[in-house]
């Protein structure tokens, strides 16, 4: 949510400054996505976990729809859906074993921050 708030001018400019757009150089299917670029660290411990490399890798790993939404209202209520959904895909899971897919595991951190 801080993200979407960053990209959008409603969070404090220290925040905004810290993300960055990837800039497209050719005519792609994607040129209209917001696409974020993480930066690279030397220390995996610590530089993951900073905003700057973590709100990168979460948005990019959100469905397109979610991160065009319109409004920050508009925004929230399809993450809490998502998130719902997406819980309830992991819990089904449960019985027989979950895939060991790296945007899983991105997926079940996004659970854990907007539950907790």
């Amino acid at each position: 949510m801080i993200t979407y708030m960053a990209l959008n001018d409603q969070a404090p400019r220290y925040l905004t400054e810290l993300l960055h757009q990837k800039a497209n150089t050719r005519t792609l299917k994607s040129s209209g996505e917001l696409i974020l670029v993480a930066p690279k660290y030397k220390l995996q411990t610590y530089g993951l976990n900073v905003f700057s490399a973590a709100a990168p890798t979460l948005w990019n790993k959100l469905p397109r729809h979610i991160r065009n939404s319109k409004s920050l209202n508009v925004f929230k209520n399809m993450l809490k859906h998502f998130v719902k959904h997406l819980f309830s895909f992991i819990v089904q899971n449960l019985r027989t074993g979950l895939p060991r897919s790296g945007a899983l595991y991105i997926y079940i951190i996004i659970v854990v921050v907007v539950y907790c």
